[in-house]
């Protein structure tokens, strides 16, 4: 089974969506930006669930209620749900690059496959 790439616990998930949140911006911004490929409200649906996610995860640093809990809860269920559309969509093709992805802690998958050579063995035993 595949490791999943999106941290497990809070802390991790905060430090490494503000990661991604900041590379992506810092590609995408400004006339010679080389980030072009990934149109702008979609660049505005990742802000604002950094945005949601930062405000309902800072809220529980401290004393807090099980409705800001939930609120956080609720904040990160959208915010991965987000990201794994916006690495599918635009992540995973060039412009962006391998060292890109590894920058921002996404999966670096390989550009060939191996070859299966389990059947190959099996029918040459035959």
């Amino acid at each position: 089974m595949a490791k999943d790439y999106v941290p497990r616990r809070d802390a991790d998930f905060s430090s490494w969506f503000t990661n991604i949140h900041e590379y992506v911006k810092n590609k995408t911004s400004g006339k010679d930006a080389p980030w072009k490929h990934i149109p702008g409200e979609y660049l505005d649906e990742l802000g604002a669930a950094w945005n949601s996610w930062i405000s309902a995860y800072q809220a529980i640093q401290h004393p807090h209620t099980d409705g800001q809990t939930t609120v956080k809860s609720q904040a990160r269920v959208h915010a991965e749900k987000i990201i794994r559309v916006f690495v599918k969509r635009f992540l995973h093709w060039p412009p962006v690059t391998d060292e890109d992805r590894v920058n921002m802690g996404l999966p670096v998958h390989k550009k060939n496959r191996s070859p299966n050579t389990t059947l190959e063995n099996r029918w040459a035993l035959r």
